[in-house]
């Protein structure tokens, strides 16, 4: 037995609405909104109209370093402008001296001679000590890396152009 409805019954039953259709102004205004902020920032940097930039400070302390590695590891700090020794390091006392040249040398361009590029180490008003590739400029700050690690290039900014050797746990002694 099939069943079927009458067209009596038919009529009795309530028409559903169709489905309103979802409002296509919530989109428009997204993408309207979206577009509009990516004009406003193109338009502020391009006619520097609300670009916060930091005043170019002045470091305290400056001075140009060369690192030269030897055979052996040993890793020689030379001022730039005097040729003169200011520390050497055996691969074990100097290991963050290593790392923080290391992580410049990478930085910079291949096409380079990382073994004679010229670095400034530069102490800061803030406290801040950085590392500098005067070549490619990339700046390496020290104090991300702990106070025992600032202090061994700290001590390479003390030193008058003497041979004396800045200790690596020089902090800690402290």
């Amino acid at each position: 037995m099939a069943f079927t409805l009458d067209r009596e019954t038919m009529n009795k039953i309530p028409n559903r609405p169709a489905r309103a259709k979802p409002s296509k102004l919530p989109l428009f205004a997204i993408v309207g909104l979206i577009v509009t902020t990516i004009a406003l920032v193109v338009f502020g940097q391009r006619n520097n109209m609300g670009v916060v930039k930091a005043p170019m400070a002045i470091p305290l302390d400056t001075r140009d370093i060369v690192f030269v590695i030897d055979e052996a590891n040993v890793i020689q700090i030379n001022d730039l402008q005097t040729g003169a020794k200011i520390a050497s390091y055996t691969d074990a006392e100097g290991e963050f001296v290593l790392v923080a040249k290391r992580a410049l040398d990478r930085m910079a361009p291949a096409s380079k001679a990382a073994e004679t590029t010229p670095y400034r180490l530069e102490m800061w008003r803030s406290g801040i000590v950085s590392l500098t590739d005067t070549l490619s400029g990339q700046r390496l700050n020290l104090n991300a890396f702990g106070k025992d690690n600032t202090a061994v290039f700290s001590q390479l900014l003390n030193t008058n152009n003497t041979t004396d050797k800045p200790t690596a746990n020089a902090a800690k002694t402290n």
